[in-house]
């Protein structure tokens, strides 16, 4: 069940970064690499990113995009939630 809703929520994050405006930057490339991570952890991979290093770096994108983007710091929050329902 946290998988679906991490799944689901992480493409609700893929559409708003595609009508947000984001552009090109450090912001889409940060938001994007945390997507390959989030992705890397739901599948399982045996390279699996660090847990904390998933939490720590939604927080991050979190404290740096909250200003200018809210609708996405609400996905990263969701994001952040599924997470730590999941024990991650």
């Amino acid at each position: 069940m946290q998988d679906a809703k991490l799944r689901e929520s992480l493409e609700q994050l893929r559409r708003e970064i595609n009508g947000s405006g984001l552009g090109r930057g450090p912001a889409l490339d940060r938001l994007n690499g945390l997507i390959s991570d989030l992705e890397t952890k739901l599948d399982g991979d045996k390279e699996d990113p660090p847990e904390g290093g998933l939490v720590d770096a939604v927080k991050e994108s979190i404290g740096h995009l909250e200003l200018e983007y809210p609708r996405t710091t609400r996905i990263l929050n969701q994001i952040l939630t599924t997470l730590g329902g999941a024990g991650i």
